[in-house]
């Protein structure tokens, strides 16, 4: 039997003071320019919950295409990435290292975050066969070898 997910978002019980039309205006305009939610808190004075419930009503009523908005910050970020890559090999001289190449890295790591690349890649250094699976269930001790570099590229 398949489970099929409602479309519908899981209303919370508890809610906290409501956010002013006028901040929900701010909060929407900060959004649509790329500002980060503890960004947004800080400036409307408002918990960082209060902007992320205030994001998610502005999808709801709105209609605020987030897969677009992601790809426009990921393409912004992707530029800043160009240029601070540029700069750190124009200046890799003059430039201490630690200040531009960590930048760069979580800029690169945020890009790849909006692009939806993994977020961890598991290396497999162990092979097993399904003889060994089911050995195993059957509560047989099963010697597993390890998996030479060699052995991954066939």
């Amino acid at each position: 039997m398949e489970y099929n997910s409602k479309p519908d978002r899981i209303q919370s019980k508890k809610r906290g003071t409501a956010v002013s039309k006028e901040k929900q205006d701010s909060i929407e305009a900060m959004v649509k320019d790329g500002k980060s939610i503890d960004f947004i808190a800080e400036k409307q004075k408002v918990s960082p919950l209060a902007v992320e419930r205030a994001i998610t009503d502005i999808q709801d009523s709105k209609g605020l295409d987030v897969a677009a908005w992601k790809r426009e910050i990921s393409q912004n970020l992707a530029g800043t990435a160009n240029k601070l890559a540029r700069r750190l090999d124009e200046n890799i001289d003059s430039l201490p290292i630690g200040q531009v190449a960590l930048s760069l890295a979580i800029i690169v790591d945020k890009v790849q975050q909006l692009q939806d690349a993994p977020t961890v890649i598991v290396e497999h250094r162990l092979r097993v066969s399904h003889e060994d699976i089911n050995a195993m269930l059957k509560g047989e001790v099963v010697e597993v070898k390890e998996v030479k570099q060699s052995d991954l590229t066939k």
